[in-house]
C-alpha cells in the first residue's frame, strides 16, 4: 500500500517545540511527514473531524504519539489517538502507533494496549526519537555521508579526549539502552511474525522496569525473554532470563547481565554472562544488544 505520509506527529500545543524539531529534521532526511504548520494550504477551510481522520487512519504509515501531562487535555489530540489505535487495531499486531513519553509522563492512555512499547524521551532530545524513527524505517542519516566525505579533507588529527561519565549520566544510559533494547527485540518478533504465519507473540509490560516477551509457533510455546533493570548486585545492571518456565516476580536467576561500561570515550554496553564468552562479544550499542540478545534467543528453537 502507498502511502502518503511516512509518519504523522500527534502532540499537543506545549509540546510543539519538540515536534516541530522531530519534523524538521525527519523532512531533512525525505522523510514524507505530516506536522499542521509544514501543511496549512491542505488544512484551510476544511472539516478537521474528517481530515483528521484521513491523516491518522488512511494516509500515515506510522503515527509518532507525543504523550506528556497535557496531550490528553486536547479535543484534537484525542481524536488522533481514536482514529490512529482504530488503524491500529486493523493493521492487525503490525506496528502503527510509535508512542513517545515525554519528560517523564508516566500516566494511563485510555484504549492503548500496555503491551506497545514507549519510548521516553525529554524535550531537549528530539534527536533520539530522529534516529530512532530512521533505524525502524530502515535508512541511514544522509548527514552520516557528508560527515565521511568532510573527515577526508581533515588538516590535522583530533584526538579522542578521556572524559568521565558521572553516576547520573551511566543510569539515564543504561534506562534508555533498556527501553531501546525492549523496543528493538519487539520490532524483530513482528518482522518475524510477518514472515511466518504460525508465529505469535505477547509481550507485557509488567513494569517500566521489567517486559516480558512470550514467542508462539502453532499454539506451542517456543521461548520466553524476560529483561529487567536489576540494581541489586553491583549497581543498575540490565539482566535477562529466557526458557520456557519463567517466573516473572523471581529476578534473582539470570542467563545474561548487560553492564554500562566507559570505552574509549564513550558509554557502551558489556556482557558479563557465559554467551558473551562463546560469541565472543565485547562492548555494545543498544542496537548491538538487542540483535545479541535476539540471536541468543532465537538459537534455542531455530535451525
Amino acid at each position: 500500500m502507498t502511502y502518503k505520509y511516512d509518519v504523522a506527529l500527534s502532540f499537543a500545543g506545549e509540546n510543539r517545540n519538540f515536534a516541530e524539531a522531530i519534523a524538521t529534521a525527519l523532512q531533512a532526511e525525505k522523510v514524507e511527514v505530516f506536522y499542521d504548520e509544514f501543511n496549512p494550504a491542505n488544512l484551510w477551510g476544511e472539516d478537521l473531524s474528517v481530515k483528521l481522520r484521513e491523516i491518522y487512519f488512511t494516509d500515515s504509515r506510522y503515527c509518532i504519539i507525543i504523550l506528556s501531562d497535557y496531550y490528553l487535555e486536547k479535543v484534537w489530540t484525542v481524536w488522533e489517538l481514536r482514529n490512529a489505535m482504530e488503524k491500529s487495531i486493523q493493521e492487525k499486531g503490525e506496528a502503527y502507533i510509535l508512542p513517545v513519553r515525554l519528560d517523564g509522563f508516566s500516566g494511563d492512555v485510555p484504549g492503548l494496549p500496555n503491551t506497545i512499547v514507549y519510548v521516553s524521551a525529554e524535550s531537549t532530545e528530539p534527536e533520539k526519537i530522529v534516529d530512532l524513527f530512521l533505524q525502524k524505517i530502515g535508512r541511514k542519516k544522509q548527514d552520516e555521508g557528508r560527515k565521511l566525505n568532510k573527515s577526508n579533507f581533515s588538516k590535522s588529527y583530533i584526538p579522542k579526549l578521556r572524559r568521565s561519565f558521572s553516576d547520573q549520566e551511566k543510569k539515564k544510559f543504561l534506562r534508555e539502552s533498556f527501553e531501546h533494547i525492549v523496543f528493538a527485540i519487539g520490532e524483530f518478533v513482528r518482522e518475524t511474525k510477518n514472515e511466518y504465519p504460525t508465529f505469535e507473540f505477547e509481550v507485557e509490560k509488567i513494569t517500566t522496569r521489567k517486559v516480558l516477551f512470550t514467542l508462539y509457533n502453532e499454539g506451542n510455546i517456543l521461548t520466553s525473554l524476560k529483561i529487567w533493570i536489576n540494581g541489586q548486585m553491583w549497581g543498575d545492571e540490565i539482566w535477562m532470563l529466557h526458557g520456557t518456565h519463567i517466573d516473572v516476580s523471581e529476578d534473582k536467576s539470570t542467563n545474561e547481565i548487560i553492564s554500562v561500561e566507559e570505552h574509549e570515550g564513550e558509554l557502551k554496553l558489556n556482557s558479563m554472562g557465559m554467551l558473551a564468552f562463546t560469541n565472543n562479544v565485547d562492548f555494545m550499542s543498544p542496537q548491538e544488544t538487542a540483535e545479541y540478545i535476539w540471536e541468543a534467543i532465537c538459537s534455542e528453537f531455530s535451525y
